[in-house]
């Protein structure tokens, strides 16, 4: 227990991380303070399902996560998806999690714009039996009206964020948080241009960029 709070719950965030930079840390990072989170576990993707092209290999994906994360004790690093060497499917995943977790609660990190897609997900409408979910809301996105996902988020959705943390059952929570408008897209037409990347990566990922002359 500390300062009174019994943290419970777990967070995970994942994405192809092609880099990962600031944004992503700072979106965590409000996450779980927010929540209280027991902590957050970073899921690099081996191969985006909608066969999004990625331009750094899995392994360097992988390393550069761990790079990024190591000064913060309340972060760490899932690599099922990076081993298993496959086409990654978030509900494959957190079944394995919530084995893994037995006594935990689950909660799926994803952006509103993630959210607004989940229809095109394998068995999105499972996800709610493996973990919560928190959708980082900014402006800019609606939830139209008539839509499958307006009927599953005021199906499951949680106004209060207490209630969302202690409750037995798992649900939606919208949680509004200052998002950084960075892009791994951006980052990486940067430094194909030759232009620098600083503050918007952690230092030591920028390091291992140049090193690797990975995005040049």
């Amino acid at each position: 227990m500390q300062g009174g709070v019994i943290k419970f719950m777990i967070g995970i965030f994942g994405g192809s991380f092609d880099p990962i930079h600031n944004g992503h840390l700072r979106a965590a990072l409000e996450t779980y303070e927010r929540l209280h989170l027991e902590r957050i576990y970073f899921l690099p993707c081996y191969q985006h399902a909608f066969s999004k092209a990625l331009t750094a290999t899995a392994k360097q994906r992988l390393e550069m996560v761990k790079l990024a994360i190591t000064e913060q004790p309340c972060f760490d690093v899932d690599k099922r998806e990076i081993e298993q060497a496959e086409t990654s499917y978030t509900i494959k995943t957190l079944k394995q999690i919530a084995q893994s977790f037995p006594q935990k609660k689950l909660a799926l990190i994803i952006g509103i714009d993630t959210f607004l897609e989940l229809p095109k997900w394998n068995e999105w409408e499972q996800l709610l039996d493996y973990a919560s979910i928190v959708v980082l809301h900014r402006p800019g996105y609606e939830i139209t009206t008539n839509s499958c996902i307006t009927t599953y988020l005021l199906k499951h959705q949680c106004q209060n964020k207490n209630i969302f943390i202690n409750q037995k059952y798992n649900g939606i929570l919208l949680l509004n948080i200052p998002m950084l408008e960075i892009s791994s897209t951006y980052i990486r037409e940067q430094i194909a241009v030759g232009k620098s990347p600083c503050y918007l990566i952690p230092t030591a990922v920028n390091t291992y960029i140049k090193k690797k002359k990975i995005y040049h």
